[in-house]
Formats: C-alpha cells, structure tokens, sequence
C-alpha cells in the first residue's frame, strides 16, 4: 500500500477543493500560516446556484510557491499507471468521474454529475485507491473503491472538456510570515459583513452573459452575513436567478453553507492554538466548540426540514441561526474603543503595546531634553521672536517717522 499523508479537517468546507488544499497543508507549519493568512473573510459564491464559501479559491487557484502543481487536459491514455506514478512520486491526484457510477455519492444511480475525486494512495494487493469526496450524506470523508470502479466513473464522462488530471504537492521551499495584520483586518471585514473582493463581483456583473438578470436578481452576503443568507432563504426573500414562480429549494447549498460556517470555526480555532497561550487559549477553544456543536445542531435541524419541511422546524431553525449568529459575533470580537478587537488578539495587543511603550518612551525623551535645556530654549526662542518680530516693527517706525517728516 502506498498513501500520502491526508488529514480531513473538522466541519465540512461548501467546496472539496478547499478540503483538498487544507487536508495537504495543515499538517505543516507553514501550510498553517498560509490557511491563517487567507482564510478568514468569506462570500457567498456561484451567482446561479449559490451558497457560502470562503473567499479565498483552494487548490485550483493557489499561489504557485505554495504547491507544485501538473495538469493534464484530455483523456489519459494509461490511467492506473499515470495516477499510482503519480502517488509514487509524492503528489496528490485529483480527477474528474462520473459520480452517476460511483458508490456511496448522492448522484450514484440517480443522473450524469461530473465531479471532481481526490486520490491520495492506492493499494495493489486490494486494487482500489484511497480517495476523499463528499458523501452520499454530503459528509467530507475518505473511502475506498476498486480500481474499476474509479476507471468506469472516468471514462464514462460525456464530454472530451470533462476530463481533466491534477496533480499537486506540497512546495517543501515554501516559507511565509503570520501577517497578524491582514488577519485582523479579515476578521473585521468579517465580522462587519464586508465584501472581501469586491473586484471579482462587479467584473462578473459588468462581463458576464447574463448580467442583467443576475443584476435583478441577485443579494450580496460577505462575513457573518452568510448566517443571514441561510436566514433569508428559509423566509423566502432571497431569490436566485430561475425561471419565474419557481419555489424557493431548501436543500444542499444551505447545507455548504453551515459547513463552510463550521470550517471556518475550526480555521480560527486552530489560529487561537497557535497565537493564544495561558487559561485564556482553553476558554476560547471551549466556547469555539461549543460554537461547533451549535453549528452542527444547525445543520441536523435543517436535513430534518429538508426532508419535512413544518412551520415549526423553520421557526426553531430561524431562532438557532439568530442565536448562533450573535454568539459568534460576540465570541470572535469585543468592542474597544470605537472599534472592534478580537478575544484571540494578545499578541496584537502585546504589539500595540510595544509600539505605544516606543512612543512614550521617546514622548519622555523629548520632554526631558526641554527640560534640561530650558533656560537655553527659551532664549533660543525669544531670540527668534525677536528676529521675527523686529523688523516689522523698525519698518512700522521708519513708515511712522517718514510720515511725520512729510507733513
């Protein structure tokens, strides 16, 4: 059996290409600093179909130092061998199949749904491959399938654009700084519900094919607001682009989008790990849990309406989301001041403190040197004055004395 190391990260991201990128880095140092760096603000995403999503992209749009990536469009001619190389030669493989073939998925008998797997080992005495995908259940885990399986749902892809192979690893080189300061500035973009990238939005608007009915038809929600997406889409105010008096569908990117809610807990949770020491790091874990568990109580409530949809269901789900959206505000940030800080920032505060020390410190420097150089300052000072004040006022006596000469 070959496998490479893969860690599935608690609370389910709203895309697997997220899980792919931080499943391969977030056992390395670095990789942690690069996930602390870029995966704080998020959005809601996918204009036609959409649901919460961090803002940063994963794996398909990764900064290049960060993975060293190949990719191969079109259909490969010797798939076992290409993908165990691969594998062999330490990188992570990624492929498009079929998911109308392949067991335990939601689509698996049901419709054609192209969709991407990843492949992280494979053992040849069992012949299957060790992979990782969303579920049946839209649950983030690892499972294993035999080597035909795996072939069939490849090449029995409709379209030649379909087939397209990944692979990637992690850049050993890589090396990065915790930009403390780009951290805090997300979290208030998040916690303030602030477009992180409001670029990308107004192209599509301004470019896209359909503008003019997304335009009229699409809500903004960024940061914290993603609670009030799922909100407003159980009372029926948020309208996606579909054809007219179609019924609002409750379903799986209401449920991406409490994933993608819990991921980010445990993003922040792991940056309180690394950033936060003493009794206060054990609280804020604590209450990150529970934030967690209250996330996942969320999403248990929301399969049930799914299934049911009651009037009940919905007011208890709507008074959950309230409460978690408040609990979250008040757990990530407390107000100083006429901003907001959050609980995990000690050493930004040991930072700010440094830099006031520094101030005051040569605040005390300069008031020393007044003082003991006062007597000579002020005369320095009256000097000036003089020098200033005299020729104006010769000039006002000479204008006075060539006045009275004249008359």
């Amino acid at each position: 059996m070959k496998s490479l190391a893969f860690q599935v990260v608690e609370g389910n991201m709203g895309a697997q290409y997220h899980h792919y990128l931080l499943g391969i880095i977030l056992q390395n140092e670095e990789g942690k600093k690069f996930v602390f760096n870029n995966y704080m603000s998020m959005l809601v995403k996918h204009f036609y179909d959409s649901h919460g999503d961090f803002a940063f992209d994963g794996v398909y749009s990764c900064h290049r130092d960060i993975l060293d990536q190949l990719i191969i469009r079109g259909p490969l001619e010797h798939f076992h061998e290409t993908i165990q190389k691969s594998i062999d030669h330490g990188k992570y493989v990624v492929i498009n199949v079929n998911e109308e073939n392949l067991s335990c998925r939601q689509a698996y008998h049901h419709h054609y749904f192209r969709h991407d797997l990843l492949i992280y080992g494979y053992d040849s005495q069992e012949k299957t491959y060790l992979t990782a995908g969303f579920n049946e259940n839209m649950e983030f885990w690892t499972q294993a399938y035999a080597y035909k399986e795996v072939e069939y749902a490849y090449y029995t892809m409709k379209n030649e654009w379909d087939f397209e192979f990944f692979a990637f690893a992690w850049n050993r080189q890589y090396n990065t700084e915790l930009n403390l300061k780009k951290i805090i500035t997300d979290l208030s973009l998040y916690i303030e519900g602030e477009n992180p990238n409001r670029t990308a939005l107004e192209q599509f608007l301004e470019t896209g094919h359909d503008s003019y009915f997304i335009q009229n038809s699409y809500k903004e929600y960024y940061g914290i607001r993603l609670y009030d997406y799922i909100t407003d889409r159980l009372k029926g105010q948020h309208k996606l682009f579909r054809k007219e008096n179609s019924n609002e569908v409750i379903g799986v990117n209401d449920l991406r989008t409490i994933n993608a809610l819990r991921a980010h807990i445990h993003i922040i949770s792991e940056l309180v790990e690394y950033v936060v020491s003493g009794e206060k790091k054990e609280e804020l874990i604590s209450q990150l849990k529970k934030q967690d568990q209250t996330l996942y109580g969320i999403k248990l409530l929301l399969l049930r309406y799914v299934e049911a949809p009651e009037r009940k269901t919905r007011k208890k789900l709507l008074d959950m989301l309230g409460k978690a959206r408040e609990g979250e505000a008040a757990l990530l940030f407390i107000k100083r001041g006429f901003g907001y800080i959050p609980l995990f920032g000690d050493i930004v505060y040991r930072n700010i403190h440094i830099k006031a020390l520094y101030y005051l410190k040569l605040l005390a420097a300069l008031r020393f040197f007044a003082f003991a150089f006062k007597p000579r300052l002020i005369s320095i000072f009256r000097l000036l004055g003089y020098a200033l004040y005299r020729p104006r006022h010769s000039a006002e006596k000479r204008h006075k004395r060539s006045a009275r000469n004249y008359h």
